[in-house]
């Protein structure tokens, strides 16, 4: 509603595929949902929809709780989103207004990793295991196919959005590990992503409020004209490519002790864990391109903005802009009290 109501010119085919994703994976969770019911009545003498029971006395060992498995994890992966259920991110975002791709970026896609954490593993561990090998292979899939298409992209929003597909394959990759690090990893990703990626949104609505264009090669050396707008870049996309300092770097390093525990304990293999880290040259290169060609160098604008007044951030910008940038960098510093917090759950 937000993104056909409020969004640009796609905004209707946008957000009628989005519609028709979320629709089709929450599908398959309300065929997971009543299955579960009938198999708690035949397991346990009652329907009941409380985890903790469910995990203790239902039987999901057999093929309908396979099934039932498929379903969960379909229902939540087209909202993570990873490939091949994506499709739908990379229109929403471009379409959408700045504040509705902060909401995507910021709760929504978590939605799914947080599913699959809480809802998927306790009632099928077994499962889980035995398929965490596919899990982790489309996690890395969308880490790379998402970072190369980020690459490609001209228009600033899209880079964005396929970033988000790749930040979010961490995750995926932290849950196939099944470790008590890869789970942090993962849940540190996500909180990291959010915060990284409405940074990010936020500076490229900045930038299309100037000048209502997003192309990347209309710009350069925009640090001469906006260094303070130039700054909170720099923070976000070195944040996104995990450099040190940021909560980026402690999330995927989290992510990567918990890949390789599970590499030990045979629930990886180490090919999958090492193919993953192309992710890292692919990250710093779409990240640091895109710093360059749009912050650095002699000032420049396509002549047809050229009447645009190129202004650096305003008051509310800052308000805005400053506490996502200082919670990215005090999480890369001291992440233990976002550790403790998640430990808790």
């Amino acid at each position: 509603f937000l993104i056909g109501g409020w969004g640009y010119d796609k905004r209707v085919y946008a957000a009628t595929k989005f519609f028709l994703y979320t629709m089709l994976g929450s599908a398959f969770m309300l065929v997971g949902i009543i299955a579960t019911a009938v198999l708690a009545r035949r397991d346990i003498g009652y329907i009941t929809f409380d985890l903790v029971t469910l995990a203790e006395q239902a039987s999901f060992a057999t093929n309908t709780g396979r099934w039932l498995f498929v379903s969960f994890a379909i229902a939540f992966a087209v909202k993570v989103p990873i490939f091949p259920l994506h499709t739908w991110l990379p229109d929403a975002h471009v379409e959408a207004p700045t504040a509705v791709s902060v909401i995507l970026a910021g709760i929504l896609l978590k939605i799914g990793g947080y599913g699959i954490i809480k809802l998927v593993m306790p009632l099928f561990p077994d499962l889980f295991i035995g398929h965490a090998f596919w899990i982790g292979l489309f996690g890395v899939i969308s880490m790379l196919y998402g970072g190369m298409n980020a690459l490609a992209q001209s228009d600033l929003k899209k880079l964005i959005a396929y970033s988000s597909i790749a930040h979010m394959g961490y995750v995926m990759l932290g849950t196939a590990s099944a470790s008590r690090e890869g789970l942090n990893g993962a849940m540190f990703q996500m909180v990291s992503h959010g915060l990284i990626s409405s940074l990010l949104f936020l500076l490229a609505g900045v930038l299309y409020e100037r000048t209502h264009d997003r192309s990347i090669a209309h710009y350069r050396g925009l640090a001469e004209k906006m260094p303070h707008y130039t700054i909170f870049s720099v923070i976000a996309f070195f944040a996104s490519l995990g450099l040190p300092v940021f909560s980026g770097f402690i999330a995927e390093l989290s992510v990567y002790m918990g890949a390789f525990v599970a590499v030990k304990q045979g629930v990886l293999p180490l090919s999958l864990v090492l193919a993953s880290l192309l992710s890292l040259l692919v990250g710093a290169a779409y990240c640091l391109w895109a710093l360059q060609r749009i912050f650095f160098g002699e000032y420049w604008l396509k002549p047809s903005l050229s009447h645009f007044s190129m202004h650096d951030l305003t008051v509310r910008e800052w308000l805005s802009l400053l506490p996502l940038a200082l919670l990215i960098v005090l999480l890369g510093i001291f992440p233990s009290y976002l550790f403790d917090l998640l430990n808790r759950f």
